[in-house]
């Protein structure tokens, strides 16, 4: 099985938990959430998140 991985700031995360549901911002901007496999993920959170 492979596992997607999403990068979120953590108030949304600790939101989404306390509501049992997570919903992207990308998904209304862009009708779609940003995701990633784990060999991709350190290259977006450098290029995105980290810059």
């Amino acid at each position: 099985m492979n596992t997607i991985l999403h990068i979120t700031q953590n108030r949304q995360w600790e939101k989404s938990k306390n509501l049992s549901s997570y919903h992207a911002d990308s998904l209304d901007t862009e009708g779609f959430i940003h995701s990633s496999q784990a060999t991709q993920i350190l290259k977006v959170a450098n290029k995105f998140w980290l810059s």
